[in-house]
């Protein structure tokens, strides 16, 4: 059997047959165009990964990264923190500086090199360090009768020309003079601040200062309870031994006698009194305390 299509009829199926495939192509455009899209996103993506990772990357390197030691430090004079500046590891001109402060907190040191000396760190703060001597801000102290010049690392007194820097350390460089003011500045315990030893014995009887009335009894100068007895902190660095004794319930020293229990002991006839900071004699008026001091006051009533 023949089937027979109109012509007319022919041509609509024809041009509609043309419709259907342009737009199939049509798809198909907008199909490839799609890939083409998610592919320059990708580019984009991948461009931000890595502008991370490079930002990321230079923040390791300009901070502890590039360290060989780290630790903290503490300039003071008669009491004020003077807070030193040093170019920070980020500044292209400090990059390779052997030493720079910055990264954890404005007391927290860093060196490039593991062999800088104390002196030489200082000198990159514009500080002019010398055993007996420091130079500050255009002014040179002179350790004397009058003024103290004190460089403590970990709490031992070190040479800052002989000293090398190791990772960990924690430095107190202080200045007191005659103008310092007693308790000074208080410092929080975030700050760094010193710590010692404080050892009264009276009459061959210790006294315990983990007892409740001994700890926390003042801001500037207290024990803390849970701690190792006599470990005492000192929240400014201008606090004397007169000052902290003074802080303590029943306990008062001057510089020729000591009141313990409501008895007072004074030196010469009634009794022997002894007052020494790391085994040498010091007058408990005037001598300010220092991060690793250990205080001893030994009294001895005579019979």
């Amino acid at each position: 059997m023949k089937l027979r299509i109109n012509r007319s009829v022919g041509i609509a199926v024809a041009m509609s047959l043309m419709l259907v495939l342009a737009g199939c192509a049509g798809l198909g455009g907008g199909d490839g165009a799609t890939p083409e899209s998610n592919e320059t996103a990708g580019d984009g993506l991948d461009n931000e990964t890595d502008n991370e990772s490079d930002d990321g990357a230079t923040n390791e390197s300009s901070g502890d990264a590039d360290a060989a030691a780290s630790g903290s430090i503490l300039l003071a004079v008669d009491g004020v923190d003077t807070h030193p500046e040093a170019e920070s590891a980020d500044d292209e001109s400090s990059a390779n500086a052997s030493f720079w402060l910055g990264g954890d907190g404005e007391h927290t040191w860093h060196a490039g090199d593991a062999s800088v000396t104390l002196d030489g760190a200082l000198g990159q703060l514009d500080i002019d360090a010398e055993a007996d001597s420091l130079t500050y801000d255009g002014t040179t102290y002179e350790d004397g009768d009058e003024t103290t010049v004190s460089y403590r690392v970990n709490g031992e007194s070190v040479d800052p020309a002989e000293y090398e820097l190791e990772d960990g350390d924690a430095v107190f460089v202080t200045v007191h003079t005659e103008n310092t003011e007693t308790p000074g500045a208080y410092f929080e315990e975030s700050h760094p601040h010193p710590h010692g030893t404080l050892e009264l014995t009276v009459d061959d009887t210790t006294v315990d200062f983990s007892e409740e009335k001994y700890t926390h009894a003042d801001d500037y100068f207290h024990f803390h309870s849970g701690e190792e007895p006599g470990r005492w902190h000192g929240h400014s660095i201008n606090v004397t031994i007169e000052y902290a004794l003074s802080t303590l319930p029943g306990i008062e020293v001057t510089e020729d006698s000591i009141t313990y229990d409501n008895t007072t002991y004074e030196a010469g006839d009634d009794a022997e009194i002894d007052v020494t900071v790391n085994g040498e004699s010091v007058d408990p008026t005037t001598y300010i305390l220092k991060d690793g001091d250990a205080v001893e006051i030994v009294v001895e009533e005579d019979e």
